[in-house]
C-alpha cells in the first residue's frame, strides 16, 4: 500500500490511550480505526514490522465481529500482499470468505456463551450449561438452546457452542425431533397408551414432527434407494428374461418412473414443511442473539436460510416434469389415480396454508383465478340440468376456439382470461418487500399452485366413487393399518408355506444365495480393512465388470422400437419382380449393381409358405451350465428350467416315445430350452420366385403355427441377394390369409403405438402447464 495514498499519522498520546481501551473493551469500530493507526504507522516506514503486525492483529479482531470497514482493508493488505505470513493468514482468509451476517451471529454466540459461563473456564458440564440457560428469557429460546446443548456434548466449549448455533441459524445445521420436542414432563412420564388417550393432541405433534424428521434425513435416501444401482447378475437374468420385451418395458419403465416421480414430488414437499419448522426455530435464536449484538438483521437471516433450504424446491421443479410426463404413459389400471388425487389436494391446501410467509390479497386473488381456470376440468362430465345448464357452460367451455393447426387450439373464455391473470399475480408476489417474496411468497405458492395443477391432471381419471372411497380410506387408516398388518403377515406365512412346496423356491432360493456375492463385495473394506480392500480391488473391479457385461449382452437382443416413422412401402412386387427378378443367372452383374440401391427398402407383399427353419439358436443358461459338473449342472437345470415330461405310450405319437425313452437313458431329465432364443428362415413362393426371408426370436409362436402351402401377407425390408431370383429380406410383420388358420395371428408393427404414445405424453405435459389458454390435441 503507497504511502501517498495514507496521510502522516498524527495521534495525541491520550487519545490513543482511549482508543486502545475502547478496543481492548471489544468495540469494533475502535479495533478498526486502531487497526488503520498502525497501518499508517507502518506505511510511513515507522517500526513498519512491529506496527504492521499489530495493525492486521486489530483488523482481524475488528472484522470478526462483523465490521467490513476492517475487512475491506484486510483485502487491500492481500491485493498489496502486506503482512500476510502463516500465523494470520489463515485468520485473514476466514475474514474474508465469510460473511458478515455469519460473523455477527458467531460474535453474539461467543457474547451470550461468556454470559453462561460465569465462571470463566475453557468448557463447561452440560448440567452448569442447563442450570445457566434458565435465567435467560423466552421458553422457546431455552429449550433450543438445550437441545444446542444436547447436540454439543457433556463437555461445553465456546467454540462448539458458537459454530452449532452458526449452522442452527443459517440453515446448515439441523437438530433432531427429539432435542427439541415441546412435552411436557407430565407427557414424558406417561405410558404408550396415556399419550394416545390424555394427550392425543400433543402425540399427533410430536408423531408428525417424526415423520417430518424421517422424511426430511431418510426420505430422498429411500427414495434413491429404490433406483436398481446393483448389477442383474446371470441366473437372476434367466429368471426373468422371458418376460422382458417391448411391450413389458414399454408397461412397466413408465409406471416405474412415476411411481419414483411422484415419491419425490412427496417427500421434497415434506421436506419443505421441515425447513420452514426449521426457519422459524432459526428466527427465535437470531432474536436472542440480537441483545449481544444489535446489527444482527433478523430479516437477513431468514433470507440466509431460506436460500440455505432450496433443495427441496430444486428436486420438486426438476421431478414435476418427469412426474408428469410419466403419468401419461402408464397404464392407468396399475395406478390409484383416486388415491393420489386425494393426496395431491392435501399438499395442495397444506402448502398453502403452511408454506406461504404470509396470505394477502393478492394470494387470495391468485387462488380464485386457479379455482377458476380449473373448472373446465372439474365440470366437463357434469350432468345437464337444464336451470344452471347456460351458467356450467359459460364457465367451463370456450366461447371462441382458434385453430392454430398441427392440433394445437387456442381458447377464449372465462377460465382463460383467469389463467392470463396467474402470472401478473405471481409477478406482484415476487416483488414484495423489494423481491424478497420471491423465496417467501412466491416459490412457496408456486409448489401449492402445481399440487392443484396434478389435482386436476388426475382428476379425470377418477370418479366420485374413488375419491369418496379413498378419502374415508385416509381417514380410517390409524385403524386399517393395524388389521392390514396382521393379514399380511399371515399372507405372508401361507404364501411362504405354499411357495416351500414347489419348484420356485428352489430358484428363489439359489438366487438368493448368489446375489449374496455383490452383498458381500460391498463389506469388503469393514471385513478385511482398508488395506485389504485397496489391494484386492483391482480383482473386485474385473468381478464386477465381468457380471455386469454377463447381464447387459442379453439385453442386447431385445427387439426395441424403431423412434423412427417409416414411410408406407411403394415397392410393389410386380415392379420389383420387373427390374430385379432375372430370366437367368448367365450374367446378372449390372441387375445386381442396380438393384442394390433397393437395399433397406421395405416392402408389403404375399405369397405362399414353402418351408420354414431355423437358422441359429442361441442360449446362455444351457452354454454357462455345460461349463459346471454335471452334479452342478444337472439340478440348476432342473431349477432354472423345464422337466421333461413322462414317457406315455398311449398319449405320445412313436416317435415322441421313442425320443422320450432316449433322454431318460442318456440321464436328462430337465433341460433349458426355455431360455433360448431363436433366428428363422421362412421360404416364401411368389409367381414361382423363392423369397428368403429371414425371421427373428419375437415372431417364434407364429413360425411353428406355419405349415407349406398358407398364403400370408407380409411386411419386410430387402437385405441382400437383391438381382438373383433368390433375393433375402427381414421380416417386419405377418399374418395369415386363410381364415381357418386359428392359432395365426398378425404381428404388428409397433412402432406406430410407441410414437403415438411418446407424442400423448407431449401433448399432456403441454396440457397440464397451457390449458385452458391454449391445448394439444393428438
Amino acid at each position: 500500500m503507497a504511502a501517498s495514498e495514507l496521510e502522516k499519522p498524527v495521534l495525541e498520546e491520550d487519545n490513543l490511550y482511549l482508543l486502545e481501551q475502547e478496543a481492548e473493551n471489544g468495540s469494533q469500530e475502535h479495533q478498526a480505526k486502531l487497526g488503520q493507526y498502525y497501518l499508517k504507522l507502518a506505511d510511513s516506514n515507522i517500526e513498519r514490522d512491529q506496527n504492521l503486525k499489530k495493525a492486521l492483529n486489530w483488523l482481524i479482531k475488528s472484522s470478526k465481529q462483523g465490521n467490513e470497514e476492517a475487512t475491506n482493508c484486510l483485502k487491500k493488505c492481500v491485493e498489496n500482499e502486506t503482512g500476510i505470513d502463516e500465523t494470520n493468514g489463515p485468520d485473514i482468509k476466514w475474514c474474508l470468505n465469510t460473511s458478515t451476517l455469519e460473523k455477527q451471529i458467531r460474535h453474539a454466540s461467543a457474547r451470550l456463551f461468556q454470559k453462561l459461563n460465569s465462571t470463566h473456564k475453557k468448557a463447561i458440564s452440560r448440567d452448569e450449561y442447563f442450570e445457566a440457560i434458565k435465567s435467560l428469557p423466552g421458553q422457546r429460546q431455552q429449550k433450543l438452546l438445550m437441545a444446542a446443548g444436547r447436540k454439543i456434548g457433556q463437555e461445553i466449549t465456546e467454540n462448539d457452542f458458537v459454530k452449532t448455533l452458526s449452522k442452527k441459524i443459517q440453515g446448515t445445521l439441523t437438530l433432531t425431533s427429539d432435542e427439541v420436542e415441546d412435552t411436557t414432563e407430565a407427557y414424558k412420564s406417561a405410558t404408550t397408551l396415556q399419550k394416545f388417550v390424555k394427550f392425543p393432541r400433543q402425540t399427533a405433534g410430536v408423531m408428525m414432527d417424526h415423520v417430518l424428521e424421517y422424511s426430511s434425513k431418510e426420505g430422498m435416501n429411500w427414495v434413491v434407494s429404490l433406483i436398481p444401482t446393483n448389477q442383474i447378475y446371470l441366473l437372476a437374468l434367466l429368471f426373468v428374461y422371458s418376460y422382458i420385451t417391448p411391450k413389458f418395458l414399454f408397461f412397466f419403465i413408465p409406471l416405474f418412473i412415476f411411481y419414483l416421480s411422484f415419491a419425490s414430488l412427496t417427500i421434497s414437499s415434506m421436506q419443505m414443511f421441515y425447513k420452514r419448522k426449521k426457519q422459524s426455530d432459526a428466527a427465535n435464536l437470531a432474536g436472542l442473539l440480537k441483545e449481544y449484538d444489535m446489527s444482527i438483521d433478523i430479516e437477513k437471516t431468514e433470507s440466509q436460510y431460506s436460500w440455505n433450504s432450496l433443495t427441496p424446491y430444486l428436486v420438486f421443479f426438476s421431478n414435476l416434469p418427469v412426474a408428469i410426463a410419466s403419468f401419461s404413459l402408464a397404464n392407468k389400471d396399475y395406478v390409484p389415480v383416486s388415491e393420489l388425487c386425494v393426496i395431491a389436494l392435501f399438499f395442495a391446501v397444506f402448502c398453502f396454508i403452511g408454506l406461504g410467509d404470509s396470505h394477502d390479497k393478492i394470494t387470495f386473488l391468485t387462488l380464485g383465478a386457479n379455482l377458476l381456470a380449473s373448472l373446465p376440468v372439474f365440470l366437463q362430465n357434469f350432468p345437464e340440468i337444464p336451470v344452471i345448464k347456460w351458467f356450467i357452460m359459460l364457465i367451463s367451455r370456450p366461447l371462441y376456439q382458434i385453430d392454430f393447426g398441427f392440433g394445437f387450439f387456442g381458447n377464449i373464455s372465462l377460465p382463460s382470461v383467469a389463467f392470463l391473470l396467474i402470472p401478473i399475480f405471481f409477478i406482484r408476489m415476487a416483488m414484495a418487500k423489494s423481491w424478497q417474496g420471491t423465496y417467501r411468497i412466491l416459490i412457496p405458492h408456486l409448489v401449492c399452485y402445481f399440487w392443484w395443477n396434478i389435482t386436476t391432471s388426475f382428476f379425470p381419471y377418477t370418479s366420485f366413487t374413488g375419491l369418496l372411497r379413498a378419502t374415508i380410506g385416509y381417514i380410517l387408516m390409524p385403524i386399517l393399518l393395524p388389521m392390514g398388518l396382521v393379514v399380511f403377515l399371515v399372507m405372508a406365512v401361507f404364501a411362504i408355506y405354499k411357495l416351500c412346496q414347489t419348484a420356485l423356491f428352489g430358484k428363489l432360493l439359489v438366487t438368493a444365495a448368489l446375489l449374496m456375492i455383490p452383498i458381500a463385495l460391498t463389506q469388503t473394506k469393514a471385513m478385511f480393512g482398508k488395506s485389504a480392500d485397496k489391494k484386492y480391488a483391482t480383482i473386485k473391479k474385473v468381478v464386477m465388470v465381468s457380471f455386469s457385461l454377463l447381464a447387459i449382452v442379453p439385453l442386447l437382443f431385445v427387439r426395441m422400437p424403431s423412434l423412427k416413422t417409416e414411410a408406407s412401402p411403394v415397392l410393389t412386387w410386380d415392379d420389383f419382380k420387373a427390374l430385379c427378378i432375372p430370366e437367368s443367372e448367365d450374367n446378372i452383374a449390372g441387375l445386381q449393381l442396380r438393384c442394390d440401391h433397393f437395399m433397406g427398402t421395405r416392402i408389403s407383399w404375399t405369397g405362399e409358405v414353402v418351408s420354414t427353419k431355423i437358422t441359429k439358436i442361441e442360449n446362455t443358461a444351457d452354454g454357462f451350465f455345460n461349463t459346471l459338473p454335471n452334479f452342478l449342472a444337472d439340478p440348476l437345470r432342473c431349477i432354472y428350467g423345464v422337466e421333461f415330461p413322462p414317457c406315455d405310450q398311449n398319449t405320445s405319437s412313436s416317435d415322441e416315445f421313442k425320443f422320450c425313452n432316449l433322454m431318460n437313458r442318456l440321464g436328462h431329465t430337465c433341460h433349458v430350452k426355455n431360455h433360448a432364443t431363436y433366428n428363422f428362415q421362412i421360404v416364401v413362393k411368389t409367381d414361382g420366385v423363392s423369397l428368403n426371408i429371414d425371421v427373428g426370436p419375437e415372431f417364434k409362436d407364429t413360425v411353428f403355427a406355419l405349415s407349406p402351402n398358407i398364403h400370408i401377407a407380409f411386411n419386410a425390408t430387402l437385405t441382400g441377394n437383391l438381382g438373383t431370383k433368390t433375393p433375402s429380406l427381414k421380416l417386419g410383420s405377418l399374418k395369415s390369409l386363410d381364415k381357418e388358420l386359428i392359432l395365426m395371428m398378425a404381428v404388428e408393427q409397433e412402432d406406430g403405438f410407441y410414437i403415438r404414445s411418446l407424442y400423448q405424453s407431449f401433448s399432456f405435459t403441454f396440457n397440464f402447464i397451457w390449458f385452458p389458454v391454449m391445448e394439444w390435441v393428438i
